[in-house]
Parts: C-alpha cells; structure tokens; sequence
C-alpha cells in the first residue's frame, strides 16, 4: 500500500503495524532519502534491476581517478610555466593520487614539442596534504617523464601550497594536459598570481621541478639504485652518514686521522694506527 503527501510511505501489507515501513523523504538540499522502520529504524536499500548499459552511468564503468579534466595552456606564453591548483584541497586522508598525463596525444604542437603529435609527460604522484604543519606534506613520485622536448625541458613540474593543502602542477605554455586526481580537485589555471592562506603561486619562465618532501618507504627492492646522493649509512649507528669523496686536496698529516679496512665478516671499517701496526705483527712496525 502506498500514501502520497508530503512524503511518500510504503507498508509491506495493509493491516502493517508500522507508520510505516519504508519512507521517500525530501530534504532541503533537493536529495531524497529512503528511510525504513521495519527492522530498526535507519537508511532503507533500494534493489532494482536497472535497464541500459552500466557504462551509461558517469562512474559505473571507472574510478573518478580515471576521469580527465583537460586543462588547454595553448594561448599562453610558450616559454612560461603555469600554476594549475586545485581549488578543492588534497583531503586530510594520507597519500591521494595525481597525474599529468599527454603521450603524443594532447591535442596540441608547441614551438617547444619535436614530434608530430606533440609531446610526451608523465608526471604521476602519491601526495598528502599539509594543513598548516599537520603533516610534513611527505609524497611519493611515482613516475617523472618527458621527451619530444627542445632543450630537454620538462613541460610539467609540481609542488604545494602547504597551509591551505593545495596541489600545484606547473604547466609550461602551448601545450595542452589531462589532469587527474582521486578527489574532485576542480583544476583552475591561474595566469597571474594565486594566494591561499598567506601563500602565492605565479606564472614563472624557470621550470620550477618536482618540490616534494619525500616519504619514507620501507621496502625489499630488486635492482641496484642508479647513486647515492648524500652518502652511505654507518651499519653500526644509523644516525652517522659516511661521505665518500675523490676530489679536492690530497690528505697530510695533519688532515689523515683514519684509513680503511675489511673486517673479518667482510664490512669497512676505520683503522688507527694502532690498529694497522697490530694487523701488520711478525716484528713489523708503522712509523710515526
């Protein structure tokens, strides 16, 4: 049975003891509701059987991720890299995902661009918001590639507006991207300078790169890491970082305090003087 006023009730049989046993209820933002009583009262389910294909439905067939929003830099300076923020903050929910995407396929040829079909970027990251110091903003980069380029420049760079939690992709002029994210960003180009929470971002003519705080990741990897940058990690305190330099002065005596040695389980180690005339024995002696 069924009752039309101000609301729509449902009872699963005439004589039901319930007001009702499911309710269509409008509300002020325009949503209806369906709620029920049989069982508790609470948020009713609707089950159908929905006629049409499913990819007719806007999210049926692919994430939100997977849905682009082309953003065209076509009529811009072909020398200026563009802020592109998200007027809609990475959410306050650990690492979010983002991607600049164009693989000969944007659309466009810039002066800048040596192929046919344009150029080539995949600018693919892990991000999390930084709200004011609430987090350190740490993030992952998957992925930072480009070619068909004059003068090996990346189209693309990255960075964020910490306090208010606002993404920043940096888009060079001419060309034309597809943008994605995980959240609805609602990407705006901005042509002159954009402040959020006391921060600003403006068009620049110097590619501004991939600015992140990195994460940290804890991992077994296959393969061997290209160099490392800042040193090698002392394997008895993991605080020191040992540098390993070629260039600049020869050692002296008054600069050589250490030389180096394999232990016996096969690891570098310091070694004093001492320690040098106690390995060479059988009577031999270090000077000095």
């Amino acid at each position: 049975m069924t009752e039309l006023g101000k609301y729509i009730d449902f009872h699963a049989t005439k004589d039901s003891g319930e007001d009702f046993d499911a309710r269509f209820v409008a509300n002020g933002d325009g949503q209806i509701l369906l709620n029920k009583t049989t069982g508790g009262n609470g948020d009713g389910t609707l089950k159908a059987n929905l006629l049409g294909n499913a990819s007719s439905a806007d999210y049926a067939t692919e994430t939100l991720f997977n849905k682009a929003q082309w953003v065209s830099l076509t009529n811009l300076d072909q020398n200026t890299w563009y802020p592109v923020v998200s007027m809609n903050s990475i959410p306050y929910e650990g690492l979010r995902h983002i991607k600049c995407n164009v693989q000969l396929n944007g659309g466009s040829k810039p002066s800048w661009s040596t192929h046919g079909g344009g150029f080539t970027v995949n600018l693919d990251l892990l991000v999390t918001a930084g709200g004011w110091g609430t987090t350190s903003s740490n993030s992952i980069c998957l992925d930072n590639f480009y070619s068909w380029t004059t003068s090996n420049a990346n189209p693309a760079g990255y960075s964020q507006m910490g306090r208010g939690s606002v993404a920043v992709f940096w888009l060079r002029g001419g060309g034309q991207y597809r943008l994605y994210a995980d959240w609805d960003a609602n990407w705006q180009l901005k042509t002159s300078t954009y402040t959020n929470c006391d921060q600003s971002v403006s068009p620049t003519t110097s590619y501004p790169g991939v600015s992140i705080n990195r994460s940290t990741i804890t991992a077994d990897i296959n393969g061997n890491a290209t160099i490392a940058t800042t040193g090698v990690r002392d394997y008895n305190n993991a605080n020191n970082t040992i540098k390993i330099g070629w260039s600049g002065a020869d050692l002296d005596a008054n600069t050589l305090a250490y030389v180096a040695g394999y232990t016996s389980d096969m690891k570098i180690h310091t070694a004093s003087k001492n320690g040098v005339r106690s390995w060479l024995g059988n009577g031999v002696s270090a000077s000095g």
